[in-house]
């Protein structure tokens, strides 16, 4: 049950993550500042929780930290540039596959094992994608054919995009590799000190 709960709360944070970046993208705020914004966030909590509940020195895990931070601060800036540039949606769903990464790392260096439910999991991320793409581009050729009378030639070929701008495809793709890489540490951490300096971490 306690794990349910941690998923659930995972899903939570993500996407609420998600739809902040996305609006900082829509207003027109500065990318760095909201990734700032939030790393400062983060040092809170952090100086909170070992101020309260005890901090342990652990070399190896100030290590694993440190790269998990340099990869999360890629991913941070990397996200907001894909969110900028494409569906809020498409974009998270396709970051999500950021987990393909450590999955694929448990099954080939760790010996696990691929079950129903991740398998069920992946597929649902494809049908999503694909659906809200089809979405995408109807809303995009709805909005198009109601404003063609009013369009110089350049406006009607642009309109003609769903909403992708350049360079999405490059920023999702780096944004879904940091990810998948970050994770994948904390996965070595816990294996290497289960259930140990998770605060520290």
């Amino acid at each position: 049950m306690e794990l349910v709960f941690m998923y659930c709360a995972i899903i939570v944070c993500a996407s609420t993550r998600s739809i902040f970046t996305k609006q900082n993208g829509i207003i027109g705020g500065s990318a760095p500042l909201f990734n700032f914004t939030r790393a400062l966030s983060a040092l809170i909590l952090f100086s909170v929780m070992s101020v309260f509940g005890g901090f342990s020195f652990h070399y190896p895990t100030i290590i694993y930290g440190t790269a998990y931070g340099v990869l999360f601060f890629c991913s941070c800036c990397c996200g907001c540039n894909a969110m900028a540039r494409g569906p809020l949606g498409i974009t998270s769903s396709l970051v999500a596959f950021s987990l393909v990464i450590p999955c694929l790392f448990g099954v080939f260096f760790l010996k696990e094992k691929i079950n129903g439910f991740d398998i069920t999991g992946f597929v649902l991320i494809i049908v999503a994608i694909i659906l809200m793409n089809r979405r995408v581009k109807a809303l995009q050729e709805s909005e198009s054919d109601i404003k063609t009378d009013t369009k110089t030639e350049d406006e009607k070929t642009s309109s003609k995009n769903t909403g992708y701008k350049k360079g999405w495809g490059l920023y999702v793709a780096a944004t879904i590799l940091s990810d998948g890489i970050s994770a994948t540490i904390k996965k070595i951490h816990q294996v290497n000190y289960p259930g140990a300096y998770c605060k520290e971490f």
